[in-house]
């Protein structure tokens, strides 16, 4: 069985006066895998599209934070 921890880095936008996911970018931070017999059936969730998190600035983060810009907020 394989677990996996991570988180999303979301933008929404507000449309017809409804936020609405803009775009999401899944990054994965950690995983671990478990051996049981019991695991045989069950199938990898993980997908070729998640982002690997990382402790520097090569975090897809860094690059996601930079879309807002700093300053007074409304």
């Amino acid at each position: 069985m394989l677990i996996t921890g991570g988180r999303y880095l979301d933008r929404y936008s507000k449309r017809e006066d409804r936020w609405k996911f803009a775009h999401r970018k899944c990054v994965a931070d950690w995983t671990h895998e478990f051996s049981s017999p019991l695991a045989t059936d069950v199938k990898n969730p993980v997908s070729g599209n998640l982002a690997r998190g990382r402790m520097d600035a090569q975090d897809p983060s860094y690059a996601f934070f930079t879309a807002f810009p700093r300053g007074d907020r409304a």
